[in-house]
């Protein structure tokens, strides 16, 4: 689902998606792939690490 979503940040490889860079700039596409992740398996946390998202 997030490579689907966000593409430019998610690499699909059989049936694993990958993400393309370990640090990006805050994103409202990458929040909504961390909202939308079925597996919870998407953490993004701003430049201080605090958590944002996914968001409740």
């Amino acid at each position: 689902m997030c490579a689907a979503l966000a593409p430019e940040w998610f690499e699909l490889t059989g049936e694993t998606a990958t993400a393309r860079a370990a640090e990006v700039d805050e994103d409202e596409i990458l929040l909504d792939a961390a909202d939308s992740c079925p597996a919870m398996a998407i953490a993004v946390a701003n430049a201080a690490g605090e958590e944002i998202g996914p968001r409740p």
